[in-house]
């Protein structure tokens, strides 16, 4: 029996399209951070009730679900880039950090070993050896 949606998982990764139709979205989202308010508006966070539905054993196409979450999930946003957002302590998101969790997101790795990801335990003793060296350990 072949397996439909793995075989679809496939074309969509090679197809790469839903990849540069989420990074266009993200560039659009950046351009207009700045120009935004920080709360999501009354009419946004109304519009999340569309993600109210019934449960259905059809499949929705992958591009109808990034646009759905792109037209409703985006305006239900904090705008926390750009230091403008003070409420508790999440604060905004330097520009490589942004772009490095893009790119690790891609990479799709479990650090919790460094048999599952040998980037991950690198860069936790990396890390481990800073803390040591900050707050002047043994």
């Amino acid at each position: 029996m072949e397996n439909t949606i793995q075989n679809q998982m496939f074309l969509e990764i090679e197809d790469k399209g839903l990849f540069i139709q989420a990074q266009q979205y993200a560039f659009e989202y950046l351009e207009t951070i700045f120009d935004r308010n920080v709360y999501p508006t009354q009419e946004a966070l109304e519009n999340l009730s569309k993600f109210d539905e019934e449960y259905t054993d059809q499949s929705t196409s992958a591009e109808k679900v990034l646009s759905y979450l792109n037209h409703y999930g985006n305006q239900a946003t904090y705008a926390t880039l750009g230091g403008r957002y003070f409420g508790f302590v999440n604060g905004s998101v330097l520009p490589i950090g942004l772009a490095i969790k893009n790119l690790a997101t891609f990479w799709d790795q479990c650090p919790t070993m460094n048999v599952l990801s040998p980037i991950g335990s690198k860069l936790e003793e990396v890390v481990e050896q800073w803390l040591i060296q900050l707050f002047n350990l043994p």
